[in-house]
């Protein structure tokens, strides 16, 4: 398609007038998730036989939530999708390549960031057995870690995810 001299003049008037919205940043988290096991002994692995899900976090490295483990994800940049931004995000705080991205959801609750207003789009990518075990922290991740989800809870309206390490 051309853009014309008119065109052109309608673009800028246009992306002048865009001053006047606030604007949110733009952030991906990325669940990423893989059958949970039990440790037999040297490289033998059984399925656990309780429900089990192993979930990757990272623990923050920084401010805001320094030392508290997070759901790895941060800012995509002004060039990539989302999905792009998603994928680097991952690699660089666990050095996990992504599998698949599925999206389950945006969160954009004007107040839900103490920083600021930021949209966050949230993904899963799921792993199989023995996939991922070599993770580690990075960028602006302190440690990126497998943690175990057994016996999710729900009652009085929570749903609540008990995180066990080992």
């Amino acid at each position: 398609m051309k853009v014309t001299d008119e065109d052109r003049s309608r673009i800028e008037a246009y992306r002048a007038s865009l001053g006047k919205y606030p604007k949110p940043s733009v952030t991906a988290d990325i669940i990423a998730v893989r059958p949970g096991y039990g440790e037999l002994g040297e490289s033998q692995w059984r399925e656990n036989p309780k429900f089990a899900l192993e979930v990757l976090l990272i623990k923050r490295g920084q401010w805001p939530h320094e030392g508290c483990w997070a759901l790895p994800g941060g800012f995509i940049r002004p060039t990539e999708s989302v999905e792009e931004g998603a994928r680097r995000e991952l690699h660089e705080e666990t050095s996990l390549e992504a599998h698949p991205l599925l999206p389950i959801g945006v969160f954009s609750k004007p107040t839900r960031d103490m920083r600021a207003w930021i949209m966050s789009n949230a993904f899963v990518s799921v792993y199989k057995r023995g996939e991922g075990c070599n993770v580690k922290g990075g960028d602006d991740a302190a440690a990126a870690k497998w943690l175990r989800v057994e016996s999710p809870l729900i009652g009085n309206g929570t749903f609540m995810l008990p995180f066990y390490d080992g």
